[in-house]
């Protein structure tokens, strides 16, 4: 076991907000902390992906700059974090292992061991159900979800079992708020696979997302488990088309319902191409809007998750560069919910291309603006998922 020398600056702000709005049934999606008052705690660390440089970043959200870096294995792909906030999981899709990191206190990171073996690891999940100590690794080469025991907070995850999916390739994989259903995507048969969790078993259902004629324009990538009065509903993101498919995973056997991303703001015939999405609640009206980073076309989808509905779209590059940030930024892939330090929510977006974070106003729906996260932009990599992470619990 070795200590990563980063300490992250303490600046937790002793600010809370009053009446949020976060029902309990979406809180632990967006990754926040609510105390025993009902208030809900200020984030203060996002975790970024640098997949070129086999490294996880920690952002200070009260600078937005970078304070320090966990060193993965080789390619790291997917990240999650425990709902109380202790371990964090990363995907090495190279390597074909998951990197563990222990949060003991708010600012000091431990990486462990890494555990599991096979052939490209993707999608890890925790389950958010504080009875089911679990997490939940994707290996979309060998056609697996490995099941991690996660009840000793002081050490790796410990290999259980893992389920066989036979004929799929898993990639994405999200958990129910009740912890007894797993979706995973299975992008090469446009399929959404539904493990429904008995005790210890597991019983598989799929649904099919899109007819045989259609099934060349699909290419699955991120999905979201919102939920509401008990009932799920699956958003997959089509990075193939301009799409996101909504599935009732109550209901396997109903048709998917497509939310159409296409607007003005689309141009040159561009795909939207989303990947990965957060949700955040307006603290005003009570509103569930979802924000899926569109890859191809280099703007962030805002979707009415209640009314599955398109709200608009925010493109992400602006005509100059300004005193407030850079201004270029292309192909979004990670989005995360946080707070500045002047108390404003946040929307983060990690960019690829362009080199810079992008920050979204989500009561304006606008871009705010465009930065990089290091002192030179010229030392920026490319960013991949993000997370945000609350103090530990």
């Amino acid at each position: 076991m070795s200590k990563v020398g980063n300490k992250v600056k303490k600046t937790l702000l002793s600010l809370l907000v009053l009446g949020v709005g976060l029902s309990s049934v979406v809180s632990c999606q967006r990754g926040s902390v609510l105390n025993t008052a009902g208030l809900q705690e200020v984030k203060i660390q996002a975790l970024m992906v640098v997949p070129n440089q086999n490294r996880v970043d920690i952002l200070d959200m009260q600078t937005n700059r970078v304070t320090g870096s966990l060193n993965t294995d080789e390619k790291p792909s997917s990240i999650a974090v425990s709902p109380d906030g202790r371990q964090i999981l990363v995907t090495n899709s190279n390597s074909g292992t998951v990197s563990v990191f222990l949060r003991r206190d708010t600012e000091n990171f431990t990486k462990l061991n890494s555990v599991g073996s096979g052939l490209r690891p993707v999608g890890v999940a925790f389950n958010p159900n504080k009875d089911i100590s679990e997490a939940y690794v994707a290996y979309e080469g060998d056609s697996k979800v490995l099941v991690l025991d996660t009840r000793d907070k002081n050490s790796s995850p410990r290999a259980i079992r893992a389920i066989s999916l036979p004929g799929s390739f898993p990639k994405k994989i999200a958990v129910s708020p009740d912890g007894n259903r797993i979706y995973i995507t299975d992008s090469t048969n446009a399929k959404l696979i539904v493990l429904n969790r008995t005790g210890g078993n597991f019983n598989r259902n799929e649904i099919l997302l899109t007819d045989a004629a259609s099934r060349a324009s699909v290419s699955l990538e991120g999905l979201f488990v919102y939920s509401s009065g008990g009932q799920d509903r699956v958003f997959v993101a089509n990075s193939g088309g301009d799409n996101l498919f909504v599935v009732s995973g109550n209901a396997p056997t109903s048709q998917p319902q497509t939310i159409p991303l296409r607007d003005n703001q689309i141009i040159n015939q561009n795909q939207v191409g989303p990947r990965n999405m957060a949700l955040f609640t307006n603290p005003q009206t009570g509103q569930d809007k979802l924000y899926v980073a569109g890859f191809n076309a280099s703007v962030v989808s805002v979707v009415d998750a209640k009314n599955l509905k398109l709200l608009r779209n925010i493109p992400l590059a602006q005509n100059t560069t300004s005193s407030q940030g850079r201004a270029d930024s292309f192909n979004p892939v990670g989005v995360g919910v946080g707070r500045l330090a002047s108390g404003e929510d946040v929307v983060y977006v990690t960019n690829t291309s362009g080199l810079t974070l992008s920050l979204i106003d989500p009561l304006q729906d606008s871009l705010k603006r465009n930065l990089s996260t290091t002192s030179s932009a010229g030392s920026q990599d490319p960013l991949g998922e993000i997370v945000t992470v609350s103090a530990v619990r």
